[in-house]
């Protein structure tokens, strides 16, 4: 049987929809996202009939849906998030009964959420965040009716009112986020129905109460921060901070464990092997530990930052920093935060351990059998390995730069703090210094230099762009090795020069080239960047 065709157009720079794009037969998937697609929704897309896949996020789209989209009846997937789109989102979009994902994300809808999104019986995924247009309104009552609801964010959508307790009749749900709206009220002990919760965030509300007592010991809840005060003190008994005393010289100590993921181990299956047998590496903000968990030998990485008694202000500004940056963000190509655990004096952040450690030690790394995981130090990272590294480094940035509301840059990108999975995927670290950008498009300021001398944006730290000669500045070195006419072939890394990588290899040195640029208005964005890695690829 023949495959239906797909159209996957994403990263494309595409400005508008063809026309006849609906021509081609039997067409079941268009992927037009991370796009610059400008206009109102294009109807062209009725003509598909048998269309069940349209993403079209992350593009300029405006205006209004139309009120007739349910024309698109066979759509199992849609996601419009992410657009400039305005006015009431339409009730007929309850009348898509075979949608099982639902994406609304980010725009800039006014009116309230309508109820006819309660009849959409197959959803699994509704992604409502970050529309801070919506008319303050409860928590619709009509939601409650989606049993097959898998994950719910609401966060930034202003909510207002009690949570209703028919939310424990949502017994699918895994994912809840209800965080920075004005909820107000106790959390209702019906949540406690939801046994397959597995992340709860229900921040920067006005909540009180305490978490129920029928979630198991290793539910996560990934934070309650911006509540009243007395829910704090409330929750000290129940998982959400979890209590470890421990007893050493003499001395108890009080330990505080957060989670964000659901977890298999105990603050002290942690504790008790941070040991110096342990340590896999130590940096200006603490030492990282690799310690096996549990009696199926699971590894975690365990970053502990130093302290005297007190940890000094530096130090704790970038772990909160890192707390909360990691805490709010999920991507594939972002280091993954499984809890954090402090007490007055010491604070340690949990994080997935990665078997390839990071890509400085591949690439600079001298003896790499004794920094990289044995089962893989033999393997050479050749040219498709480091164009995938590449790859992967840039959709977690452009996720950072262009999906997060409000924008996150991370200010210190170095190999260094790349790490590497089992398969070579790169997942991006350390966000210590990274920073919320307060309103999207906002300049970034800096009262001090955060991030590394070498990879810190050009200009960004009063010296010129390309300061330094060609000892001390790889970019500087670059640029003159272009001035001076030399062929960019010379300038390749002869272990994994091969001919028939050259054209890609040369398209890339010059990308670098182009993004170390002196003029910040001359250097591509994030998505620029990462569209041209993909054609490479």
């Amino acid at each position: 049987m023949a495959r239906s065709p797909k159209l996957l157009l994403l990263y494309q720079n595409i400005t508008q929809v063809p026309p006849f794009i609906c021509d081609l037969k039997n067409l079941t998937v268009i992927d037009l996202s991370y796009d610059d697609i400008y206009g109102e929704f294009p109807k062209v897309f009725y003509n598909c009939s048998k269309l069940e896949y349209l993403d079209l996020s992350y593009n300029h789209l405006s205006g209004t849906i139309h009120d007739d989209i349910h024309r698109i009846s066979r759509l199992g997937y849609l996601n419009l998030g992410a657009n400039r789109f305005s006015g009431n989102i339409p009730a007929s979009i309850g009348q898509l009964t075979e949608l099982t994902t639902l994406q609304l994300f980010n725009c800039q809808f006014n009116g309230s959420f309508p109820l006819e999104i309660g009849n959409l019986s197959n959803l699994e995924v509704l992604h409502l965040s970050d529309n801070t247009r919506i008319t303050p309104t409860r928590f619709p009552s009509n939601f409650t009716h989606l049993k097959k609801l898998k994950s719910l964010w609401m966060s930034s959508t202003n909510l207002i009112g009690e949570i209703p307790y028919t939310i424990g009749e949502m017994t699918a749900l895994e994912d809840l986020d209800l965080s920075r709206n004005n909820l107000s009220g106790e959390i209702p002990k019906e949540i406690g129905f939801l046994r397959g919760l597995t992340s709860l965030n229900l921040e920067y509300n006005q909540l009180l109460g305490r978490i129920p007592t029928e979630f198991d010991r290793d539910a996560s809840v990934a934070s309650f921060y911006g509540n009243p005060a007395a829910l704090l003190v409330l929750l000290a008994s129940f998982f959400v901070i979890r209590i470890y005393r421990k007893k050493k010289h003499g001395l108890e100590s009080t330990w505080k464990l957060t989670t964000f993921q659901r977890l298999n181990f105990t603050e002290s299956d942690i504790l008790s092997r941070l040991t110096e047998n342990n340590v896999i590496g130590s940096g200006g903000s603490g030492r990282v530990y690799r310690v096996a968990i549990n009696r199926s030998h699971d590894v975690i990485a365990v970053k502990r930052f130093w302290s005297n008694k007190k940890l000094e202000e530096e130090l704790e500004r970038e772990f909160f920093a890192e707390v909360r940056i990691l805490s709010s963000i999920q991507h594939s190509n972002i280091v993954k935060l499984l809890c954090c655990i402090s007490n007055d004096n010491s604070k340690l952040l949990v994080y997935e351990y990665l078997e390839n450690h990071s890509l400085d030690q591949w690439l600079h790394g001298k003896s790499r059998a004794s920094t990289v995981s044995d089962s893989v130090h033999h393997i050479i990272l050749d040219w498709p390995k480091r164009l995938q590294i590449a790859v992967g480094v840039a959709q977690g940035l452009c996720y950072m730069h262009h999906a997060c509301s409000p924008p996150i840059v991370h200010r210190d990108v170095k190999s260094s703090n790349i790490l590497l999975d089992s398969e070579f995927n790169a997942k991006v670290a350390d966000f210590g210094l990274a920073k919320m950008m307060i309103t999207q498009g906002e300049q970034v300021t800096m009262s001090t230099v955060a991030g590394s001398f070498g990879y810190i944006a050009p200009g960004a730290t009063g010296r010129k762009a390309n300061h330094g000669d060609e000892h001390t500045s790889l970019a500087e070195w670059a640029w003159r090795h272009i001035q001076e006419g030399n062929p960019v072939v010379d300038a390749l890394d002869e272990e994994v020069r091969e001919n028939s990588y050259l054209e890609k290899m040369c398209c890339v040195f010059t990308l670098g080239i182009i993004c170390t640029g002196t003029q910040p208005s001359t250097r591509p964005s994030m998505k620029e960047v990462l569209q041209v890695l993909l054609r490479c690829n």
